[in-house]
């Protein structure tokens, strides 16, 4: 038997295998935690805290770095941390590319281990919460979004920032442990930040 023509080889080649997605949960840390938005994350997400909380930043950062982060959309947007679904990061807020990554994943919800929930005050969410194993915000990256927070709203008063900082990272970090190197990584960020500002 004559051997196969290059053409007829081809086609009992195997197929590529698919290229499998990240999970949900690792696409909204990525797309909401990582070091290029964690910044415009924070400042959105504390300020949903604003009218239900006394201490926005501390509730944020202490749930944004001891909770796993869960994909759970609602009417208004985007909850990050099922364990708070008062922090929600709304859709009006989110970048054109966070937009886009959403989409994506309602798309793929058809697919995945979703589960609905109707909440006792009427409103409805959708959630991905066993499509990987756990996946959480970087510390370093939290500490360093809430300091620029706290640079901003004191930005030309007479206050000392620097104690401000450390007392708010005190709160913070009260009842979580977090690794001391994670504590220097966005003090240095930090530094870096208000060194391009005054640039």
């Amino acid at each position: 038997m004559p051997p196969a023509s290059p053409a007829t080889a081809t086609t009992h080649a195997a197929a590529a295998p698919a290229v499998r997605q990240p999970s949900a949960t690792v696409r909204v840390r990525d797309a909401f935690f990582g070091e290029q938005h964690v910044q415009h994350t924070a400042e959105l997400c504390v300020r949903s805290l604003a009218e239900c909380s006394g201490d926005p930043l501390t509730v944020f950062g202490n749930v944004a770095i001891r909770s796993a982060i869960s994909c759970t959309l609602t009417p208004e947007g985007l909850s990050p941390f099922s364990s708070d679904l008062r922090i929600v990061m709304p859709f009006s807020g989110m970048t054109v590319a966070q937009l886009q990554v959403l989409r994506a994943i309602a798309c793929d919800m058809h697919v995945l281990d979703t589960m609905r929930y109707k909440h006792p005050n009427g409103t409805l969410s959708v959630s991905c919460p066993r499509d990987c194993g756990k996946v959480f915000a970087d510390a370093a990256l939290v500490l360093f979004a809430l300091n620029t927070l706290i640079l901003r709203a004191v930005d030309g008063r007479c206050i000392d920032v620097a104690t401000v900082i450390n007392v708010t990272q005190q709160r913070v970090l009260a009842s979580i442990n977090v690794h001391r190197s994670q504590i220097i990584r966005a003090d240095e960020l930090t530094r870096k930040y208000i060194e391009s500002a005054h640039k």
